[in-house]
Order: structure tokens, then sequence, then C-alpha cells
């Protein structure tokens, strides 16, 4: 399995939560068939606005289809977070944390 780290956590204007990894890049992610998909121009990883999960919950399911694609992706402590309120920060990371992801 590879690595990389999360370079950027954004939430933009759609409500749509995007993952920036530094260099790996996720075009076939939505065959894991997780909803989340490849900007290729953005190079971010989202997903669609949140209906029944939090914005923490589909950074994990981001971060578990990257896994199912063969990359562990992981927060760190230069990650920038983008629109995002110290709260929903806060919950992501608890999220993460819970799951191992974050380092």
């Amino acid at each position: 399995m590879t690595q990389d780290v999360v370079v950027r956590v954004e939430i933009d204007a759609d409500d749509q939560l995007h993952v920036f990894p530094a260099s790996k890049t996720f075009p076939y992610i939505w065959r894991e068939a997780m909803e989340v998909n490849w900007n290729a121009e953005r190079r971010s990883l989202y997903g669609p606005p949140p209906r029944n999960w939090t914005h923490a919950r589909w950074l994990r399911q981001i971060l578990d289809a990257a896994r199912e694609q063969g990359c562990e992706l992981a927060v760190t402590d230069e990650t920038e977070w983008v629109h995002i309120a110290p709260s929903v920060q806060a919950a992501m990371l608890q999220e993460i944390g819970r799951w191992g992801g974050a380092r």
C-alpha cells in the first residue's frame, strides 16, 4: 500500500467535501462504488453534499475509498482546512482518529 498526505480539506460552495492529496491521483476511484469521485481539474477527491452523513463521516468515507485504491491518505499537522468551522474540523479529526487514518 502506498501513502500520501492530505495537503488540504475543503468544503466548497455546493457543500461538497474535497480532499487534496499531495501527489497521488485517483481517476478510477468511482469504481469503488462508495460515492467518492476524483476531480481532475482540482486534483481532489470529493463526495456529495451531506444527506444522512456529516462532513466528518464523509471524510472517513473518502479516506476509506482511497485505501480501497491502495493508498493510505494521512491528515497531518500541516493539512490546511478551508471553509471548515473549527467544530466541524474537530469532529472530522475525531472521526478519522477513531478510524486510524490521522497522523
